[in-house]
Order: C-alpha cells, then structure tokens, then sequence
C-alpha cells in the first residue's frame, strides 16, 4: 500500500482547504484501490499487447504518483510546523518512504520517455561509432568463446576498448550478466558468431574484390550454424555460404567436429544471375577457381560479438529513490525506547 499503508490517525491536520484537496489522494482506500489496479494491470500485461494497457497503466501510474505527492506535501508540513507529539523519526521515515514512492513513479516515467536501445555488432579488430554515445569510439579487441561440453557457449567475453578524442580511455571484458557500463550507456553481452574474408582474386592471386562478411548464427539448430548469403563488392556474384568451424566431409556435405575454428570452411554455392559459377567446399587459403581465371579463396576468419546497447537517464533516480523509501520504512518503524521506571 503506496500512500495509505503508512497513513496515521496521529498525522493528521485540522480541518483546511489544503486538507481538502489532498485528503482524497493520501487516504488509504484511494491508495489501496490504485496499487489493486496497478497490480492488476500488471498481471494482464503477461497475456494482453503491451500498446492496449500503455494508457491506461501510465495514468494510474501517474494517480499513484500524486497520490504519495500528497503525503510527503502532508508530512513535509507537518514536519515543518511539528506542533505534535510524535516523535520526528517516525514522521520523518515516513516523509522519506512517500518520496522515495515518488522518485520510483518519476524514474519510471523518465525510463519509458527517454530510453534509448540499440544493437551492435562487432568483428574482431574492427572500430565504430556509438550512435548513442557522441565522441565515442568503441573497438572489439578479441572474444573469448567459453564452451561448456562440446557445444554451447553460456560464459563467453569480449575485451573492447573505449576511444575518445582519438585517445583510448579505458579497456572493459564484457560477460554474460558483466556489462560494460560508460557515460550512461550500458552494453550487454548478446550473440557471437563468425566473420569470414572472402576474396576474389585473378590468375596471380591478386585481389580483385574482398570483404569481411558477418554471418548469421542460426542458435535453434543443433549444432549451431553459421550461413548467410551476400554479394561480393564490386561485383554481380552472389555467395550462398555455411561455415563450419571444424569441418570434414560426411558423403557430400561438410560437418563440424566442434564449434572451434580448427579446420573452417565455408560450404559456398557461387552464382552470377542465374548462372552457378562454383557449388562445393571451400578450406581456409585453399582457392577454388570459378571462372575466366577467377578463384574465390576464404582469407581469413574471425569472431564477430553482438552488444544490446542501451541508455536509460531514469536507473540513477530508481535507485536513489528505491533506498530512500527503505531509509524512510526503516526510520518510521525503528523500536522507541520506553522511558525508564
């Protein structure tokens, strides 16, 4: 019970305008019946569509929240003109508990209204900006797989590094349940998968088109796979491509031993338009040759690591807020000493 629970025949002030106002809001069977419906949507939020409740939660948020607004307005006058007989930690706590109501209801509204979430994904060695963080520069230094058994990765890192002005600022390993936390933006630790270099080269090996592609990590299959399908720059050739980290040939298709790259491969089917240039395996700096001289050779492989990023300006007023309204609930109900016999 929000504003009532707390409520005392002992607080109350003589009769006034001011009362009258706020006597509604702070009695404890109009903060009961808030929090009840407060309660009650919350629950309905687990089978009926966040957007059908959003109105109707923010407004009896918003009611709960001039509801505790009038009790610490009552108890900070009171407070003020102590003409009573209760002792001051007792009105006090309560004060500091409805205020701490207050903050948590502000710091809500200020979370939904200004939120910000992002994904970021990262090869090993690359560099970008962070569009939620002005002047800052963030860069994957290595991911470090963790596997339990021979498959899975439940306790994976990465190591960044932060840049700004040019300048590295600070290094950070972010962990599962670990994020990195900077100017107000929090990075989460979420998926990892690989990154490959596939290059078109000539007759002399020398490149004519190239570029680290992320492939997408399929984590409902079993084993995990890699594959995604994307087009050479510079080119018409389109590559449909399945990685496998430690791949031997099963019959006429490739399969992995482990999730480790100890043997990669890519399992690439080649085409231009309609034409298929090259369908089969193609091994780590081992070309295969497509056509007019062309060969296509997997140069390079690398871990790629996915943040969800997110900038929430409300967390510093949860909990300031959520430790004041403990401080206050500690302070009314802290024992009185009885006066000696």
């Amino acid at each position: 019970m929000a504003s009532g629970i707390l409520s005392d025949s002992r607080f109350q002030i003589p009769h006034s305008r001011f009362q009258a106002a706020v006597g509604l809001l702070w009695s404890r069977r109009v903060a009961a019946v808030l929090l009840a419906l407060l309660a009650a949507l919350c629950m309905a939020g687990a089978v009926v569509p966040r957007g059908i409740l959003a109105i109707p939660f923010a407004a009896l948020a918003g009611l709960v929240g001039l509801s505790a607004s009038a009790c610490v307005v009552t108890r900070a006058y009171r407070l003020i003109h102590s003409a009573l007989r209760i002792p001051h930690s007792a009105l006090l706590g309560s004060l500091l508990f409805h205020a701490g109501l207050v903050g948590l209801t502000a710091a809500g509204a200020l979370s939904t209204l200004t939120r910000e979430e992002g994904k970021l994904l990262l090869t090993e060695g690359q560099e970008t900006n962070l569009a939620t963080a002005a002047g800052v520069r963030l860069r994957l230094e290595k991911f470090h797989p963790v596997h339990v058994g021979s498959w899975g990765t439940p306790d994976y890192a990465s190591d960044l590094a932060v840049i700004e002005e040019g300048q590295e600022a600070r290094r950070a390993t972010v962990r599962v349940n670990e994020p990195l936390v900077h100017r107000g933006l929090t990075l989460y630790q979420a998926l990892h998968g690989f990154s490959v270099l596939v290059v078109l080269a000539d007759a002399q090996g020398r490149p004519r088109a190239g570029s680290w592609v992320a492939l997408g990590t399929d984590l409902k299959s079993q084993p995990v796979r890699y594959r995604d399908t994307f087009t050479l720059p510079g080119t018409r050739l389109a590559v449909e491509a399945e990685f496998f980290p430690d791949a031997f040939p099963e019959g006429d298709k490739l399969t992995t031993r482990s999730p480790d790259p100890r043997n990669p491969a890519l399992a690439a089917t080649v085409r231009d338009g309609l034409d298929t240039l090259y369908r089969g395996p193609v091994y780590l700096e081992k070309p295969v040759q497509l056509r007019d001289g062309l060969w296509l050779k997997l140069a390079g492989v690398r871990y790629w690591s996915g943040f969800d990023t997110v900038r929430d300006r409300g967390v510093g007023l949860l909990f300031a807020s959520a430790w004041a309204a403990v401080a206050g609930l500690c302070l009314r109900f802290w024992p009185k000493r009885r006066p000696a016999v």
